[in-house]
């Protein structure tokens, strides 16, 4: 079988984590949580998720075709965890060929029973990046690229868009001069979480990755992928004296 190229998965904040181990072992372990640590707390949020169903790898290759139907879009995401130790694996913009290819490429067949497989829906991405919502004022920062937030989150890559609520309420804007997609990034912002609204809202603290996407319907809607509510993801902004 000829050797197919292969994607660049797209960094996210547990590359980040895992690089911190060399300057903070603490910080880092309190910030490498397992991906469907954010996961779970996307759905326990209920915000705007992609659809996903886990299983074992073992069961998922012997009719992956059930979990594709189950999840239902054409393209794919893939996170492939190990049931004990380190060396998850993840991969996007798949099709079906595609993420049975990226499985047997990345584990060898004897080391299959040791994982556990997530499959969930991938859409065309307009917009991708990140929110931090603070505690104390409730300021929120967003960092966005256009078309994917690869490597925002792991610190690599300059933000195309910046997008900041300061202690007022108010938004600014920074390399986004488009109102339609200004409302589009404001829609998300608005669908974590939050009491009240306009200036006077108050979002869930807590650090969001997310994409505005263009579903297989063509409709344009956020969809959050990872929501990290523990303490060490907090900024210590504090309000201006």
């Amino acid at each position: 079988m000829a050797d197919k190229p292969t994607k660049k998965r797209s960094p996210d904040i547990n590359d980040w984590a895992r690089a911190l181990y060399f300057f903070n072992n603490h910080l880092a372990g309190q910030l490498d949580e397992d991906k469907r640590v954010g996961i779970a707390a996307v759905k326990e949020l209920g915000l705007p998720r992609y659809e996903n169903i886990e299983a074992e790898l073992i069961a998922f290759l012997e009719n992956p075709n059930q979990y594709f139907v189950a999840v239902g879009s054409r393209r794919f995401y893939i996170n492939l965890i190990p049931k004990q130790g380190i060396g998850r694996f993840g991969e996007y913009n798949l099709s079906r060929d595609d993420v049975i290819f990226h499985i047997r490429s990345k584990i060898a067949a004897e080391d299959y029973g040791r994982y556990v497989i997530v499959v969930q829906q991938y859409f065309e991405n307009i917009y991708g990046g990140s929110i931090v919502v603070g505690q104390e004022i409730n300021e929120v920062e967003g960092e966005f690229r256009r078309k994917t937030m690869s490597g925002i989150a792991s610190g690599f890559i300059t933000p195309e868009i910046i997008v900041k609520r300061n202690e007022y309420g108010e938004f600014s804007f920074r390399g986004l001069n488009d109102e339609v997609s200004r409302r589009q990034i404001l829609r998300a912002i608005y669908a974590i979480p939050h009491s009240s609204q306009g200036r006077s809202a108050w979002f869930e603290p807590g650090y969001y990755e997310l994409a505005i996407v263009k579903d297989d319907f063509g409709v344009v809607r956020p969809i959050f992928t990872d929501c990290r509510t523990n303490y060490f993801y907090q900024p210590k902004w504090k309000k201006q004296r």
